[in-house]
């Protein structure tokens, strides 16, 4: 959708929430991009979050009873690690979905500037954001990301 209009739209969280268990998502207790893109791929689109709203807890699924406002005709896996690739693609293909660890007490109390933290692993990433944009200042290279909270 980005690609298309070079508008970012807001798209429910909450329709994912509610409506990609049947894809391995489990609601606020933890999901996969990959999973919600097979459902919103599946059903043939997703709602904005004007009119599938979010709520905060997963409720039953609604997605009927409002309008798709953008589909995904299909989507690529990048590996973990590869900064390259991930580069590569936030410019050619507009925001990509990503997984980062989120547990450092410095990440939930986060505002702004660039952040770091050496507690940061790998390995257990809890928390899906989107990537928007890059950059660099004063030599360090930088993601910038859309968080939900």
């Amino acid at each position: 959708m980005y690609k298309k209009n070079r508008r970012l739209q807001s798209l429910s969280e909450q329709q994912l929430l509610d409506c990609s268990g049947g894809f391995g998502n489990k609601g606020c207790y933890g999901g996969v991009p990959s999973n919600a893109f097979k459902y919103v791929h599946e059903k043939g689109g997703i709602c904005s979050e004007s009119s599938y709203p979010y709520l905060g807890y997963a409720w039953f699924c609604a997605d009927r009873y409002c309008p798709t406002i953008g589909t995904c005709s299909g989507f690529v896996e990048i590996l973990s690690g590869s900064e390259a690739d991930l580069l590569d693609a936030t410019a050619n293909e507009g925001p990509i979905s990503v997984v980062v660890d989120s547990s450092d007490i410095t990440f939930q109390y986060y505002s702004s500037g660039i952040y770091s933290s050496s507690k940061c692993s790998k390995r257990k990433p809890n928390h899906a954001m989107l990537v928007v944009g890059y950059g660099s200042e004063e030599g360090i290279d930088y993601w910038i990301l859309k968080n939900r909270y």
